[in-house]
């Protein structure tokens, strides 16, 4: 057999064989064009090829800064499903769309001390206010039934969990009804009363009192309008002396009213009253938001049309208020409606209310004031069941904290509270 036929038969036997390694391959790196790498390490073998890991693949856990053609902010784009308001977390649905999460509450575990009595009688429209200067300290006023329904007020202390209160005072040797009351937050222990006058045929009526300790005492009553129902007020928190009183103008198809008040001392006096909705209202809650100079809220139940929920922002300036356009904060029928603001995020405030529409569910939603207008973001059910006299307040200590209060009606109608937190445009 020559030489060059003993060549090809061993190459033949190698080829076939696929016994290619290093010990019988010698020579140049084979070339990418010709199948190859072009080079004998692995890092310059990537090199070669165009496969650097992050300059041209993305390494695990590194940045995507290298990356081109991708959408503005480097995130995918989505068609939204109706409304999303700025900060609701979202789902990506089957059909590709995204929508809000509408969420709902749970319960927490909220320690409670022991019940005090403070009227052994039985007592109506119980509502009570604390004194932002004096820690612990509080007012409760009410519709004695036990004493001819006259209106009454007592001074409380809680001291850790424990309550102790003063003697009864009557403020108003009447029947009332639709008692309301707040404290000046700009005045240590000064506090204004609102309510019905059902002695005096029905008028709306203020009076200033003043806690020292567990003592209370009281100016005159002032008569701000005639027969007036579903009274509330409010201190401007930063405007010293001034107030605002929101009620039903009965005497007037019970359109909602707001009047300016002025405590000098132990008296008040009032400006002119303004309209805030032109139709029959229920339900009416108030709150100045602490963090904007002069702006609040009032929310309340439009009886006029089907008892939707709405809500309107109110601007004082020396004794007159004027107010921007109300919005639907629910398109159901509503009731029990209160609002309040977070001390600690400014012109966020949140609207809670028993949701007939939905099962009569407990349901709040966090409302955002942006000058005079109003806006909300989705509906979260903080009780899955018949919820009445639903009340809402922040805590000034806890940054975004709020307590609801409400009657369970679907747990034999036990009064229950529940702890909600704020978080961009949720609750």
């Amino acid at each position: 057999m020559s030489k060059a036929r003993e060549i090809v038969e061993t190459l033949r036997t190698v080829l076939v064989a696929g016994d290619v390694t290093n010990a019988n391959f010698t020579g140049a790196d084979l070339e990418v064009g010709k199948g190859g790498t072009g080079a004998s390490s692995a890092g310059a073998a990537r090199t070669a090829l165009g496969l650097v890991v992050g300059t041209d693949v993305l390494a695990p856990n590194g940045s995507a800064a290298n990356l081109t053609n991708l959408p503005a902010g480097g995130a995918e784009d989505f068609v939204a499903s109706g409304t999303l308001p700025n900060g609701s977390p979202v789902i990506l649905k089957a059909n590709g769309q995204v929508e809000v999460v509408s969420g709902s509450g749970g319960s927490q575990s909220i320690p409670l001390g022991s019940e005090v009595v403070y009227n052994s009688g039985t007592s109506y429209d119980n509502m009570f206010a604390f004194d932002p200067s004096n820690s612990g300290r509080f007012v409760v006023v009410y519709n004695d039934g036990g004493n001819s329904f006259y209106g009454t007020a007592i001074a409380g202390l809680i001291s850790g969990s424990s309550i102790s209160f003063g003697s009864e005072v009557v403020f108003n040797a009447a029947q009332v009804n639709g008692v309301s009351i707040d404290f000046d937050p700009n005045t240590a222990g000064k506090f204004c009363v609102v309510y019905m006058d059902e002695g005096n045929s029905n008028a709306g009526a203020a009076i200033i009192g003043t806690m020292s300790g567990t003592s209370l005492s009281f100016g005159s009553e002032v008569v701000f309008q005639a027969n007036s129902r579903g009274i509330k007020v409010a201190f401007d928190p930063n405007n010293a002396n001034k107030l605002v009183i929101v009620y039903r103008d009965w005497a007037a198809g019970g359109y909602g009213n707001a009047i300016v008040g002025t405590v000098s001392g132990t008296s008040v006096s009032f400006a002119t009253k303004v309209v805030f909705a032109t139709q029959n209202i229920n339900f009416i809650g108030l709150a100045f938001d602490p963090s904007t100079t002069n702006k609040l809220v009032i929310s309340y139940i439009d009886i006029t049309n089907s008892n939707y929920g709405r809500a309107i922002v109110g601007t004082i300036s020396g004794t007159g208020i004027s107010f921007g356009s109300s919005e639907y904060f629910n398109t159901g029928e509503t009731t029990y409606t209160d609002v309040a603001f977070d001390p600690s995020n400014a012109n966020k405030c949140v609207i809670v209310f028993k949701d007939s529409a939905n099962s009569n569910f407990g349901t709040a939603r966090v409302a955002t004031v942006s000058g005079t207008g109003i806006s909300f973001g989705s509906e979260v059910v903080f009780n899955a069941g018949d919820s009445t006299y639903t009340s809402v307040s922040f805590d000034p200590n806890r940054a975004n904290k709020c307590a609801i209060a409400y009657r369970d009606s679907g747990n034999l109608g036990y009064a229950t509270v529940i702890e909600g937190t704020v978080s961009g445009t949720g609750i």
